[in-house]
């Protein structure tokens, strides 16, 4: 059987059947990463489709500090329950996290060391606030530019934008550069998931 769990895929299977694959899903069957089944082992195996998974985070001054603090309890939550469960070796899920409004924040690259209590400390630390000097401005194809250099160091084949946001870039001549470059994520094989705060 295949399990959906925030657009990362589990592949379960025993000694005697093969792995059933929905049509749906049939694209995903190609990046898992499978191991050796040993013909005397009869137990479940479970196999992890190896993912990379950045956090963009909206903190820019239209969402309410309820709402900014809210959106970080989300992404911590979420970012634990994905190193607790996936965090197997090289089958390892890894989380970056970028925080954005008028300017962006790398919180946390793929290649981070932190336990997943250091992890979640990062998170607690973020800075929710206005920056003195910041106009209010939401650039969410800034945050896009610069998950598509983060992907660069992408070791997985499936990658993922987890995007909490409350809108579009702010001004409008900078809506064509958003679509563009949400159109190369996709071409990149990103899987964009918008969180509408």
């Amino acid at each position: 059987m295949i399990y959906r769990f925030f657009n990362i895929f589990v592949l379960v299977w025993s000694i005697q059947s093969k792995p059933v694959v929905g049509r749906e899903n049939r694209k995903w069957a190609r990046q898992i990463n499978e191991i050796s089944i040993k013909p005397e082992d009869t137990a479940i195996k479970v196999v992890l489709v190896c993912a990379d998974i950045e956090m963009i985070l909206d903190i820019s001054c239209s969402l309410s500090q309820r709402i900014k603090e809210r959106s970080r309890e989300i992404v911590k939550k979420i970012t634990r329950s994905l190193l607790e469960g996936f965090s197997h070796g090289n089958n390892a899920v890894r989380i970056g996290l970028l925080t954005y409004g008028e300017r962006y924040t790398h919180e946390l690259f793929f290649n981070n060391t932190a336990s997943i209590d250091e992890t979640m400390d990062i998170i607690d630390k973020i800075n929710l606030r206005r920056s003195e000097g910041d106009i209010c401005r939401t650039y969410t194809h800034k945050a896009l530019e610069q998950a598509v250099e983060v992907f660069k160091t992408s070791k997985h084949t499936t990658k993922i934008i987890h995007l909490y946001t409350d809108g579009l870039t702010v001004l409008r001549r900078y809506r064509e550069d958003l679509y563009k470059i949400k159109d190369k994520l996709r071409e990149d094989g990103v899987i964009i998931n918008v969180i509408q705060q």
